[in-house]
């Protein structure tokens, strides 16, 4: 009976990291949903909901418990928080938004749901760089998981700005290599240096959160990103030193849809008080602005249908549907040995000319 009860609670918790979280309750109808980090928690959207003065439902998407399978891909991970969307708001337009490397999830999120021919009202990247590099910009660093030094990285977010636990953080890194893991986890307790949300974890539980959090980045490294044909609203850390207002996304984006809001803070102190509420405050006034400038995309009027050849009068018609990657064009030859007893269509995919977001499902592709 004991392992049932167990199994149990851990199928509950399972159950809840794949629902969106109901941050704020709010009266209108469109909510506003926020990723979760790349911490995998949501602590930020609580602080922040606090300080968005709209009167929108907020709802936070969690990650995937750091005991079961990790997604790999940032694909994968916005499909599966589009679900989550869905069952809350079945159909747009969508307010979406994310903190750091969840600014990424939530940029994916709105190139699958325009991809599935819906509207997005509002885009929100809260202080998240463009990680659109080069190859000769990856570091091969991220193919090498080192459980030690992402534990190290979780303990310096928790030493920010605190001269005494810095100095503990010094004590940790010279013992860092002749160390095993869960002895630096007992360390790095001992400093006050993990994390309050997750100083209760033992060092099993530790070392599947810091796994967890490792396969954010690596998931970044190998994201292919797709430039979107909506406004991109960047709220950058003024405290942060930046050789670029837009944290690179000049480099995907076209100018004339990047809006970029300066909010107060470096990285880290944007989401305490008190900068947390200055952010809540630029937020709401953005939020509140964006549904007015809502773009007819011509994803919207895209037509796939492609006269090939005109049959004679009568002539029944036949609609070809290309494979993966190939164009209409490929049934010309197929048109031409059928002569004119037949009228013959092809569908293009949307997308192929390099300009238009193709689609994301399915569903959508048919259904246009």
């Amino acid at each position: 009976m004991l392992f049932r009860s167990k199994r149990l609670k851990s199928q509950t918790s399972a159950t809840h990291a794949n629902e969106a979280k109901l941050i704020k309750i709010g009266r209108t109808a469109t909510p506003i949903f926020f990723t979760h980090c790349g911490a995998g928690e949501l602590l930020y959207v609580s602080s922040l909901a606090e300080h968005i003065a709209t009167d929108n439902s907020i709802y936070g998407l969690p990650p995937i418990s750091a005991n079961d399978f990790q997604l790999q891909t940032i694909e994968g991970m916005a499909a599966r928080m589009i679900r989550m969307i869905r069952k809350v708001q079945p159909a747009g337009p969508y307010r979406i938004a994310g903190y750091s490397l969840g600014g990424i999830f939530a940029y994916e999120i709105a190139a699958q749901l325009i991809g599935a021919d819906e509207d997005i009202e509002f885009l929100g990247l809260l202080d998240t760089h463009c990680p659109a590099l080069t190859n000769n910009d990856r570091s091969p660093s991220l193919q090498e998981f080192d459980e030690k030094l992402v534990l190290l990285i979780l303990a310096e977010s928790k030493a920010q700005n605190n001269a005494e636990l810095w100095a503990g953080m010094d004590e940790v890194r010279r013992c860092q290599e002749a160390t095993d893991f869960d002895t630096l986890v007992h360390m790095c307790k001992e400093r006050f240096l993990i994390p309050d949300h997750l100083n209760a974890h033992n060092p099993q539980q530790l070392r599947q959160t810091v796994a967890r959090m490792y396969s954010y980045p690596l998931a970044v490294w190998n994201y292919f990103m797709k430039p979107l044909p909506i406004p991109l609203h960047i709220f950058a850390a003024q405290e942060e030193e930046v050789t670029d207002s837009s944290l690179r996304w000049n480099t995907i984006q076209e100018e004339r849809l990047l809006r970029v809001i300066p909010v107060p803070g470096t990285h880290g102190s944007m989401m305490i008080t008190p900068q947390v509420e200055a952010v809540g405050q630029a937020l709401s006034k953005v939020i509140q602005e964006a549904s007015g400038e809502m773009l007819d995309l011509p994803e919207s009027r895209y037509a796939p249908l492609i006269r090939l050849q005109i049959g004679r009068s009568g002539a029944s018609s036949i609609f070809c549907v290309p494979g993966a990657g190939a164009s209409a064009t490929s049934f010309i030859d197929l048109a031409e040995t059928l002569g004119d007893s037949w009228s013959v269509y092809g569908l293009q995919p949307r997308g192929l000319d390099g300009m238009l977001l193709p689609h994301s499902t399915v569903l959508a592709q048919a259904n246009a």
